[in-house]
């Protein structure tokens, strides 16, 4: 942490706190004064409203702090869990695989947002699963997103992130215990987009989950009567 930064947060709670210290202070000496000392009525209703407007300061930046910490962003990516689907392969094993992601897009600034250079990294190796290419961005219409997706100001959409998926494993029992073991692949998707010409990266974690392609597997493998991999694929962990 830097020393300004630091500093910006000590202040902060020094006035969090204060304000809620001058409150409880302003009560109590509406309530002490007038039995100790004459005091006069203009005194008595001015410790009264600072008391209460110290109490919503600090109510209302309580409430403030509570909310998401992306609240305030200009640009907010909220991202389900992807999935992984069947594309090609031998039947026994899979060699391609579609890759999906729905993305939900919120334009929080008055605006428009050009949002490009979309990438989707695995966070760490996969022993049954490899990306390959750059993702194809489609909006939630349907339609073909060109160079960049735009999002018009104060505007909220639908993104789906489709990619290719390489499988790697050419024998089958190793494959459905890969794919007991390993079912969700963590991954990140990074992005940059341009408000009023600058340029700013952005990111958001999610989860690829390969129950349709564990499905579409345990199907293939049941039809050709290859119990082995079934077995791999239900033992217990």
């Amino acid at each position: 942490m830097s020393s300004g930064t630091g500093h910006r947060r000590y202040l902060k709670q020094l006035l969090h706190h204060g304000s809620v210290y001058l409150g409880a202070i302003s009560f109590v000496l509406v309530l002490v004064l007038p039995v100790f000392l004459e005091v006069s009525d203009y005194v008595s209703l001015a410790l009264y409203v600072g008391g209460i407007a110290a109490f919503y300061w600090a109510g209302y930046k309580t409430w403030e702090e509570s909310l998401p910490s992306d609240e305030g962003e200009p640009l907010v990516l909220k991202a389900d869990k992807g999935t992984v689907t069947f594309s090609s392969g031998t039947g026994n094993i899979f060699r391609k695989s579609k890759l999906s992601l729905r993305l939900a897009v919120s334009n929080n600034s008055d605006k428009a947002i050009a949002l490009d250079n979309v990438a989707v990294h695995l966070k760490q190796d996969s022993s049954w699963l490899k990306l390959k290419g750059r993702p194809k961005l489609i909006w939630g219409s349907g339609e073909s997103v060109g160079s960049c997706a735009e999002i018009g100001p104060k505007e909220s959409k639908i993104l789906d992130v489709n990619l290719e998926g390489e499988g790697h494993i050419e024998d089958r029992v190793k494959l459905a215990r890969a794919l007991r073991k390993n079912p969700i692949v963590g991954a990140t998707l990074t992005a940059e987009y341009f408000l009023e010409g600058e340029r700013s990266a952005i990111e958001v974690d999610f989860e690829y989950d390969a129950e349709k392609l564990i499905n579409r597997m345990r199907s293939s493998w049941s039809q050709s009567s290859l119990r082995d991999s079934i077995t791999e694929l239900e033992q217990s962990a």
